[in-house]
């Protein structure tokens, strides 16, 4: 199980909970960041970071995104 969130333009926050083998779709502004998160013995942890180009499908005004 790990974290996605997803922090864009104008105080754009989205976080999800991904579980192993689960497909998430979802819509953010272009220019945003993804951050993978997970739980370790030390507290939460960021596995890794990047845009959210990317994951994407389909630019405009928005990008859908499959993670």
């Amino acid at each position: 199980m790990v974290i996605l969130r997803c922090l864009g333009a104008s105080n754009f926050f989205l976080e999800r909970v991904v579980f192993p083998f689960e497909l998430l779709s979802f819509e953010c502004p272009v220019d945003s960041e993804i951050e993978i998160w997970t739980h370790s013995l030390g507290g939460p942890e960021m596995v890794e970071s990047f845009p959210s180009k990317q994951l994407a499908i389909h630019e405009g005004d928005s990008c859908s995104a499959t993670g």
